[in-house]
């Protein structure tokens, strides 16, 4: 009983300790990986929805939408709604011409339920960019990052274009996994100083020749 009290305690001093030295392996240890509980997790504001919302019109044509084989995984998958729930979906939405093809919800989520954007809000920031340039707040996508972060003045970083970086071929050193927690993706992901990780970041690859997920 003695020992295990002492490994709790011992457990507690390392994650303080931590919390001071590198926080955010302090909050990796704590939490974990990613997941979709996150919201609750971090700070956020919130944005006051449109008093006309768009409304996608709905398909009436909706119906059952087979997988291909190829990405069935040898499964008996009869339908996308059971691919889908197998893969671990929480929603998925189909658009198409700006109509409302296919909506389906799971594992007791709907429509206003909250979920962590992840990777869909780079979709949000393309948006964004494009509206910057009809507005004229950005000249192009052609622009060096460097216009916008000065201090990123590193070596190769001028040579870095918002087209690159929304395209993922910076040509930044950049691991994505989860897995590791001195990688990039927790201490960005954990991180509370960002401006410091961001400063640290190094170009290993001529911008726009290489691709990878970031």
């Amino acid at each position: 009983m003695v020992s295990h009290i002492r490994k709790i305690i011992s457990l507690v001093l390392f994650l303080f300790c931590l919390s001071f030295t590198s926080c955010h392996i302090a909050r990796y240890v704590y939490w974990n990986y990613a997941d979709v509980t996150d919201y609750k997790k971090f700070p956020a504001d919130t944005i006051q929805a449109s008093h006309h919302p768009h409304n996608f019109p709905r398909s009436f044509l909706q119906k059952p939408l087979y997988t291909p084989e190829k990405i069935t995984n040898d499964e008996a998958f009869k339908n996308l709604d059971q691919f889908l729930a197998a893969n671990k979906t929480l929603a998925f939405i189909i658009l198409r011409n700006d109509t409302l093809i296919y909506e389906k919800y799971f594992k007791g989520y709907e429509k206003n339920s909250v979920i962590p954007s992840f990777s869909v809000s780079k979709s949000f920031i393309s948006a964004l960019v494009g509206i910057a340039i009809s507005e004229g707040t950005i000249r192009d996508i052609h622009q060096p990052v460097t216009d916008y972060l000065p201090e990123m003045r590193d070596p190769g970083f001028h040579k870095v274009t918002l087209e690159d970086l929304l395209t993922m071929r910076s040509g930044i050193k950049f691991n994505e996994g989860y897995k590791n927690p001195f990688g990039e993706a927790a201490k960005f992901y954990y991180g509370l100083n960002l401006k410091r990780y961001t400063r640290k970041l190094k170009v290993i690859h001529t911008p726009g020749s290489f691709y990878e997920y970031e």
